[in-house]
């Protein structure tokens, strides 16, 4: 009878601050939290409270299950008792007042489906991080059914929270340097296999691209794994061919959109290598990591041309009622807009004058002739340099 009052008792959770010690309670008593508060918040513990862990030595199963529950489930997460050493006593049998993490719901990061291709890596747990709202709830343990209190130190809250938050922090980075890692070695398949680096407009333009003809690249996740968004893409390299890029070594082709609690951005470059740099050594990669035209490097703007022009006006048109809506015709691949009362196709031209576009913007169109007044390159909407 004793023991089932313990296992009952523990699986409620409560804190702080705590009543006078009492000699005798009923059960009603104990979960109405009158003889200890059922919950309180880390940031509540001061130093009269020390963290140990209890050992069971006891035969019973269910009881060693539920004192390593929250340990087994959540394992970046420390399964700590907090007490200040005060019992309560229950049809005579006395119970140590203790509190523990509620067990949170960590986060986990796995590709869409097994991964084949790097197997026993699908799944990372991400702990959610300790703060001073942390809920703890009450656990009474019996000394009796307990072997031994190990690891008895005084808390120390703001220390707890700062390592769990450090914890957290390396496991992202490095699930999302992982990402960054296996979409690295695709992407540079891609490269040496076309000559070229793939589309960059978007991460699900590229992700559409590599997983062509590919089935394993559907298992690799494109999403980062804090923000949940999509890594971006520098538009500014796309499709371009290696030789247009000063150093591949420091060209940014992709690349987290947020930066990390630590200062640093995951980063994967066109010779598809991958590492976390700092903010600030960030911001000067990027900027640099442009195509080389000439003395375009040194250029603010780029002007456009025929083709050039033409395709930055039917990419950028906006179909939200504030701009010039574009579209290309399936019949013959010209470019027109529909005259607002009649509805009427009228096809367009390339401008007479060229189109001012800023240098990373105006790189996804270099294959196009009239980008940067070259006169080679792919024609569009059915015009190439010159609109004659």
């Amino acid at each position: 009878m004793n023991r089932v009052l313990v296992i009952a008792a523990m699986t409620f959770a409560v804190a702080l601050p705590l009543h006078a010690q009492t000699d005798q309670n009923d059960f009603e008593t104990i979960v109405a939290g009158k003889a200890a508060p059922l919950t309180i918040h880390l940031g509540d513990l001061d130093t009269s409270w020390c963290r140990m862990t209890p050992t069971t030595t006891d035969k019973d199963i269910l009881l060693q299950m539920m004192l390593g529950t929250y340990s087994r489930n959540s394992p970046y997460v420390p399964d700590y008792f907090y007490t200040q050493g005060k019992t309560v006593s229950v049809a005579g049998e006395p119970f140590v007042i203790t509190y523990r993490l509620v067990q949170a719901e960590a986060q986990i990061s796995r590709p869409a489906a097994y991964d084949e291709y790097s197997p026993g890596t699908q799944n990372l747990v991400i702990p959610p991080a300790l703060s001073k709202s942390t809920t703890l709830q009450l656990s009474l343990i019996s000394p009796r059914l307990t072997g031994r209190f190990d690891n008895i130190q005084t808390s120390d809250a703001a220390k707890e929270i700062a390592q769990s938050q450090k914890v957290r922090i390396g496991i992202v980075n490095q699930l999302s340097l992982t990402n960054l890692q296996r979409i690295g070695q695709f992407f540079s398949t891609y490269r040496m296999s076309k000559g070229k680096l793939p589309a960059l407009k978007d991460a699900t333009t590229l992700q559409n691209q590599l997983v062509k003809g590919n089935r394993y690249v559907s298992y690799i996740s494109f999403i980062q794994p804090d923000t949940q968004k999509p890594y971006r893409t520098n538009a500014a390299l796309s499709s371009l061919p290696m030789k247009s890029l000063k150093n591949p070594a420091t060209s940014v082709v992709f690349y987290e959109g947020q930066v990390s609690l630590d200062g640093t951005r995951g980063v994967l470059f066109a010779n598809g290598q991958v590492q976390r740099v700092k903010e600030a050594e960030f911001a000067r990669l990027l900027k640099e990591s442009v195509p080389l035209t000439g003395m375009m490097s040194k250029q603010k703007v780029v002007p456009l041309y025929g083709a050039a022009a033409l395709a930055y006006l039917y990419e950028t048109s906006r179909p939200d009622g504030k701009g010039i809506q574009y579209y290309r015709s399936e019949a013959n691949g010209r470019i027109y807009y529909r005259e607002a009362k009649t509805k009427q196709a009228i096809y367009v031209a390339p401008p007479a004058k060229p189109i001012l576009v800023p240098v990373q913007e105006a790189a996804a169109y270099a294959k196009y002739a009239g980008y940067n007044g070259q006169k080679n390159g792919q024609k569009f909407g059915g015009y190439g340099y010159s609109p004659k």
